[in-house]
């Protein structure tokens, strides 16, 4: 293991020079997004991403080289020492489909909230608040995924496992999606608010699809999910949001 990053894990693992540590050892691209980030939503991500660098920078023989020798996709999986790919996992690769929606749903809420400005008024602190409460189960999500699919990766190349619990989880972040988006009043949501509602829908829909046709999350050579409980499952989930969609889709042509 990498000694400068087990130093770090060994101390009070100070989020500021955790950050630094990414930029050293994984490059500066990779640790702009937490540098801008609150330590108290992005501390956890840190040690799970410096666990992983730690683990990756013996395998690959560097301890300390400058940031642009550095490996330009992170989460791409190598055989040590040989620079050749290594097939990730489906359950992995779904895992980071699945962060990159829950990270584009915090920036929204982000955007929101920043859109609401500063204002101490009764309406203002009431929508702040809400806003606030829809988006914390969002970050929690995010952080419990986040750490599921970072444990495959920590581990060095011939001992990765995927985490049991990663596949439950993404089973029940589907579920609870589903049900609170089929669930959701259109009633007193803007135009905006109906359209990235649309966006995101779309998407959910175009996910299950492939996974109904190819067996993961993108398009690719035809491999149709086998009938049985899973592809059920699915095809109820797509049948909902497709309903969702035609009500989002009468809403916005009355606006």
């Amino acid at each position: 293991m990498n000694a400068e990053i087990q130093a770090w894990l060994e101390s009070s693992r100070d989020y500021a020079t955790g950050v630094e540590l990414i930029a050293k050892y994984g490059g500066e691209v990779m640790a702009r997004s937490y540098r801008r980030a609150s330590p108290r939503f992005m501390q956890r991500q840190v040690e799970v991403l410096l666990k992983k660098l730690a683990v990756r920078t013996v395998e690959k023989g560097f301890s300390a080289v400058p940031c642009s020798a550095q490996p330009s996709q992170p989460d791409a999986s190598h055989a040590p020492g040989t620079g050749t790919a290594v097939e990730v996992p489906e359950t992995v690769k779904v895992a980071k489909g699945r962060l990159k929606e829950l990270w584009q749903q915090l920036n929204e809420y982000h955007n929101q909230l920043l859109a609401l400005g500063t204002g101490n008024d009764e309406e203002t602190m009431k929508k702040r608040v809400q806003l606030m409460k829809e988006r914390q189960p969002v970050i929690e999500a995010f952080s419990q995924l986040y750490e599921l699919k970072e444990e495959y990766f920590a581990l060095p190349e011939g001992e990765r496992q995927v985490p049991p619990e990663l596949e439950k989880l993404l089973a029940k972040l589907d579920g609870k999606a589903v049900k609170g988006e089929v669930k959701e009043k259109l009633e007193g949501k803007s135009e905006m608010e109906l359209y990235k509602l649309r966006k995101s829908t779309l998407e959910k829909i175009r996910r299950r699809h492939n996974l109904l046709q190819f067996q993961q999350d993108t398009a690719g050579k035809s491999n149709p999910m086998p009938e049985g409980p899973k592809r059920k499952k699915i095809e109820a989930e797509m049948a909902e949001l497709q309903q969702l969609l035609k009500e989002i889709e009468k809403k916005l042509k009355k606006e």
